[in-house]
């Protein structure tokens, strides 16, 4: 996007970055860790159970049956905190459109889209890119996101 967007068009990207990693991160940091605390209690147990290697742990299927709860806790607390990571990047968005204005945030998000498919029409390879499974919500959520918040704001 450098060289494709304007001084004033990065303004609002900046503030929501800012907004995220300055105010919001320590929260999406905390609650990641709660989210993963689960997986960390089954692998204390697996692990102290192994090392002690009394009957219960002895079972072979015990130990697959708790390998297997350790690694979808893993797995799942991911997911969880890659899903809580996104709600605050929309609300950064949010906080952000509220300083900067909602219309001069959407115009920003939707030429960042128009760029994208221009860009995916010219390289047929960035449609195999995994953008919409990355830590970041996609744009076209961001886009609604912006454009609930203008219709909230257009109700008061």
């Amino acid at each position: 996007m450098q060289g494709r967007l304007g001084t004033e068009e990065w303004r609002p990207l900046l503030a929501s970055s800012l907004i995220f990693y300055g105010q919001l991160r320590s929260r999406v940091n905390r609650r990641s860790a709660l989210v993963f605390a689960p997986m960390l209690v089954l692998m204390g147990v697996l692990l102290f159970g192994l090392w002690i290697r009394n009957s219960m742990f002895s079972n072979l299927s015990v130990v697959f049956t708790l390998t297997a709860l350790i690694i979808g806790a893993g797995v799942g607390g991911a997911y969880s905190s890659l899903l809580v990571s996104r709600k605050f990047m929309l609300l950064a968005d949010r906080e952000a459109a509220e300083q900067f204005g909602s219309q001069a945030f959407l115009e920003v998000l939707r030429k960042i889209q128009s760029l994208e498919r221009s860009d995916e029409r010219e390289d047929k390879m960035s449609a195999w890119a995994w953008t919409d499974y990355g830590d970041a919500p996609s744009i076209e959520k961001r886009i609604r996101n912006i454009q609930s918040l203008s219709g909230l704001l257009a109700q008061r």
